[in-house]
C-alpha cells in the first residue's frame, strides 16, 4: 500500500454531525510520516562531520523521540491486530 497524506480523506456524516477518516487512510498517513522521518534521519547522517556531530546527534535523537511518540499515540494504527510493525 502506498503511503498518502490525510489531505482530502475526511468523510462528512452530516446526519450524525461528525467527520471521520477511514482506518486505512490514517494507517497510510502514519506509515508515510514515520518513513519520511526515518529518511530525514538517515539523510542527516550523511552530513555529519566533526564540527557538526553534536548538532546532528541531537537532530537524530529528536527524530527518534518523535517516531517513538507516534508509535505510542497511534499504537492501534501501527500494530493492527497485534502484528509486529517491522516495516516501521
Amino acid at each position: 500500500m502506498k503511503s498518502e497524506p490525510l489531505k482530502g480523506k475526511v468523510y462528512h456524516m452530516p446526519e450524525k454531525g461528525i467527520n471521520v477518516f477511514l482506518f486505512s487512510s490514517v494507517k497510510s498517513a502514519v506509515q508515510g510520516l514515520v518513513k519520511e522521518l526515518k529518511e530525514k534521519q538517515a539523510h542527516a547522517r550523511v552530513y555529519q562531520s566533526d564540527e557538526t556531530l553534536e548538532f546532528y546527534e541531537g537532530y537524530e535523537e529528536g527524530i527518534s523521540n518523535a517516531i517513538e511518540l507516534i508509535k505510542k499515540w497511534f499504537v492501534d494504527v501501527i500494530n493492527e491486530d497485534g502484528k509486529s510493525e517491522s516495516s516501521l
